[in-house]
Order: structure tokens, then sequence, then C-alpha cells
């Protein structure tokens, strides 16, 4: 079985910062809890969860399902965009709740901060921000805000759904996203149980915060295109892949999918057809070895000294993952160029 060819994009923690909160709502189901998604954006479409908090103690990490997607010590949950595009465009960000402003930053650079440096951003971590004041003391905090982008000043009553400012890239971060966090008493809570974090992971979603469905998914296509050689995954983020014109004396016919919430054991099988052949040119499986935060998969075939012929290049990826013992596809999709 040959191994297709990946890179890791190491992720950063995001430093804390301390904030008090009191009591708020009562516990509530799924159904009737009281925050509101706290990004406009497609769920699980056009944005996603890459990370959720960290629901277990000591240096081991897992998040409230008791899969891979926090780190160790994450605090809050990150409503992640899938593309740079996304951020140029401009996503707001939304009050999960009725409340009050007290705090705000908006002067950060939206800048990638392994390019700068984490020294350089660690004591303002979360970059841009706002935090809000609600009823009995909760307050939620929302991070990582693009910079001159927050509509919201110190002492204004939002209501919940209001736009408050966009998605952005400062502070301690690697990709456009959303930090969001509720904080009761000294307490931060995983809005997807109701309770603490860092207390155990498989707890029920019975006191989830959430007053909207928020399903888990264990694994999301980030993106996916056909290209000419392996991109690097900020080249995967930026969707140069886009409207790519490939030449036939292109050096390779490579699918990129950059994925995330890679387990070990997961299986990954790629194939690329020429037009409407029947059978595939590139047909190759592969099982991953470690857990992953994401992952970019390259595959398909090199140039061997002739010019590719004129047609339709289709790439295909199938990835699935053992469930209660029973293969299971996770993604099926596709992606195609064309050679004029």
């Amino acid at each position: 079985m040959k191994k297709l060819s990946f890179k890791l994009l190491k992720l950063m923690s995001i430093s804390s910062i301390a904030l008090t909160m009191g009591a708020f709502f009562n516990s509530a189901s799924a159904q009737t809890g009281f925050l509101q998604i706290p990004v406009d954006c497609e769920f699980n479409k056009t944005c996603y969860i890459q990370k959720y908090a960290d629901a277990v103690k000591g240096p081991d990490y897992k998040d409230y399902n008791c899969g891979t997607l926090t780190n160790d010590d994450h605090k809050g949950t990150d409503f992640r965009l899938n593309d740079y595009v996304q951020l140029e465009q401009g996503v707001d960000v939304l009050a999960a709740v009725d409340g009050k402003v007290i705090e705000t930053r908006d002067y950060m650079p939206d800048v990638n901060a392994k390019l700068v440096g984490k020294e350089s951003v660690f004591n303002r971590g979360y970059g841009n921000m706002i935090v809000l004041q609600h009823k009995n003391n909760y307050r939620t905090v929302y991070a990582h805000l693009k910079r001159n982008s927050i509509k919201v000043k110190i002492g204004d009553i939002v209501k919940a759904g209001t736009p408050m400012g966009q998605i952005g890239l400062s502070g301690l971060t690697e990709y456009p996203h959303l930090h969001f966090e509720i904080l009761k008493g000294n307490q931060r809570l995983d809005p997807f149980t109701g309770d603490s974090v860092k207390t155990s992971c498989g707890q029920s979603e019975d006191k989830s915060l959430w007053a909207v469905d928020l399903p888990y998914k264990p694994v999301h296509l980030v993106g996916i295109g056909m290209f000419s050689n392996r991109l690097s995954i900020h080249a995967m983020e930026h969707k140069l892949y886009e409207n790519a014109r490939l030449r036939p004396s292109a050096k390779g016919m490579i699918l990129n999918a950059y994925i995330a919430g890679v387990r070990k054991g997961d299986k990954v099988h790629v194939k690329i057809y020429h037009n409407d052949a029947a059978e595939p040119f590139y047909d190759q499986e592969a099982i991953r070895e470690k857990d992953l935060a994401f992952e970019l998969i390259s595959a398909g075939r090199k140039n061997k000294g002739k010019n590719w012929p004129k047609g339709i290049y289709r790439g295909e990826i199938t990835y699935s993952r053992i469930i209660d013992g029973k293969p299971t596809i996770l993604i099926e999709e596709s992606a195609e160029t064309e050679i004029k």
C-alpha cells in the first residue's frame, strides 16, 4: 500500500485571559439553550469547528466527544473559516446572547502569528476582541477579530444576533477563526455540555447551552483541488487551485485535499480519471499513521516526459474510519481540472 504524502501544520495554543463571571440561565437541553451561533456562516460548510474546549485534565487532551479536535488546555470553541477568500470578503461575528459591551480591542493587524513570532503577540493572544456582560454576571468572549471591523463600543447594549465585528486573523492564531468562550463565575464552561472545561469527555449533551443544533463533525474537508504539483496548506487556504489552467506539459496531475480531524487508522482512497474512462489511471489507498489536527493529502501521478492528453481530469477522495466496528465513509468528494 502506497503512502500518500502529507504535511502537518502545527497548531499554536491560545493564551488564556482571566475573566470573572456569575450565574445566568438554568441548565437546558440543546433545544432550549440560550446561545445562538456567534458567526454568520453556513455551519459545517463554509465554516466549521476546528477546536473545542479541552475536556480532560493533565497533559492529554480530548474534546467533549472524546475526539482529538482540541489541544491541551484549550478553553474555548474555534469557529474556523475554510479559506482566506471568506476572510477578505468579511464574515460577521454575532452576539450569542443579549448583553452589554464591557471590553473591546481593535488595533492589532491580521497576520499569521507564525510569521510575526509567538512572542510578539503572546500578551495579547486574543487579538482584537469583544467581551459582553450578561444578566447575573455571565460573560462571553469573542477573539481574533479583524482589525477595524468592530462596530460596537463599551457601554453598548446588544441583542442576540447583532453583528459586532468580523472574523479575523489577529493575535495568537495561524488561521482565520473566531475563538468563543463563555464563563460562569471563575469557571470557563464547555457550551456543548454546560459543565466546566477540563471535566471529562463523553459527558451528556443534555445541558448544552446552545439554542441551535451544532452537530459534532469528526472530520472536515477544508478544501480540495486539482493542480500540477503538491500545494502547501497556505496555498490551499488561499484557494490557489481555483481556476488554475494546467498545460499539457504540466509536471503532474495531483489531487490536493486539506482535511481537519485526522485519526490514526483512518483510510484515504484517491482515484484520478481522464474524461469518462470507466477505470482510473491512478488508484491508491493509505492508512493514516497518527492523530493530526489537520493534514494536507497530495496524491497523483507525475509527468513521465510526455504531454497530458487533452480533456477533463477528475480526482476523487474517499475518507473512511472504523466506527462501532464498521468502516464508515466520512468524506466523499471530487475536484476537476481541464487541459485544453
